[in-house]
C-alpha cells in the first residue's frame, strides 16, 4: 500500500461528502509461505468529538489489537490510517490539549499516516480543510509533511497492532501497571468521578479496586 493512495482517497472523499469516515488499512503476512497475505480495511465508526484524545487512543488501540488477533499466524507489514482531526497550536488549558475542538483557534485537518515494517518507517501528513461560512467544504489545502512524528491516535493504533504479536499476559500486565500509575496520580475528586463512571458503565468495581490496591 502506498500512502499517496490514502492521501488521494481522503482528499477526494472530503471534497465529495464534506466529511470522512476514519479508515484504517492493514496488510498482514503469514508465517506460512503457502498462505496468501491478508488485506484488511477497517471503518472506524468509533469516535466522537466528546471524547478526549487519550480516550480515542485507547479505543483505537483495542481495535488494532482485536483485528490482528483475528488473524493468528499473521504479522503486520503495513498499517495506514486517515481521519478528520482538530488541532490547536495554543491551547489555553489542559482541557483544550485533550480536546482541541474546544479551542477558538482550532484548525480542522485530515491526518494521513502509515507504518511500514520494512525499515520500521512511519509517515505522517496533514491536509488542511477549508470551509465556507455555511461550513461547506470548498477546498483542501496544500499537503503538509512529512512530519517528524505521528499523531497520538495513530501511535495508539500501532501499539495495539504490535501488542497483538506479544503474549497476552505480558500486554495485560503492562497495561494494568500503566492504569494503576495514572489512577495513583488522580486527585480524590477525579478518582471519585472515575469510580462513578465505572459503576455507570457496569464495570465491576472490584476491577478498579484491584488497580488501586496498596494505596
Amino acid at each position: 500500500m502506498n500512502i499517496q493512495h490514502l492521501i488521494n482517497v481522503a482528499r477526494q472523499t472530503m471534497l465529495t461528502n464534506g466529511n470522512i469516515m476514519p479508515m484504517a488499512h492493514l496488510e498482514l503476512k503469514s508465517d506460512d509461505p503457502g498462505k496468501e497475505d491478508v488485506n484488511v480495511i477497517m471503518a472506524l465508526d468509533l469516535f466522537s468529538d466528546a471524547q478526549s484524545t487519550p480516550v480515542q487512543g485507547g479505543i483505537i488501540a483495542r481495535a488494532g489489537w482485536e483485528e490482528c488477533k483475528n488473524h493468528p499466524g499473521y504479522k503486520p507489514t503495513f498499517a495506514g490510517m486517515y481521519s478528520e482531526a482538530w488541532m490547536t497550536k495554543d491551547p489555553e488549558n489542559d482541557e483544550q490539549k485533550l480536546r482541541p475542538k474546544l479551542s477558538d483557534k482550532r484548525q480542522e485537518v485530515i491526518m494521513v499516516e502509515a507504518w511500514h515494517s520494512e525499515g520500521n518507517k512511519c509517515e505522517s501528513y496533514r491536509l488542511p480543510v477549508i470551509r465556507d461560512h455555511k461550513k461547506r467544504v470548498i477546498d483542501i489545502g496544500t499537503l503538509e509533511g512529512p512530519k517528524n512524528k505521528v499523531s497520538m491516535i495513530f501511535a495508539s493504533f500501532l501499539q495495539g497492532v504490535h501488542d497483538a504479536q506479544k503474549p497476552d499476559e505480558e500486554v495485560f500486565s503492562r497495561m494494568e501497571g500503566m492504569i494503576a500509575r495514572r489512577i495513583a496520580n488522580l486527585s480524590p475528586e477525579r478518582r471519585q468521578e472515575l469510580r462513578s463512571f465505572v459503576k455507570s458503565e457496569g464495570i465491576p468495581e472490584e476491577l478498579l479496586d484491584s488497580l488501586t490496591k496498596g494505596e
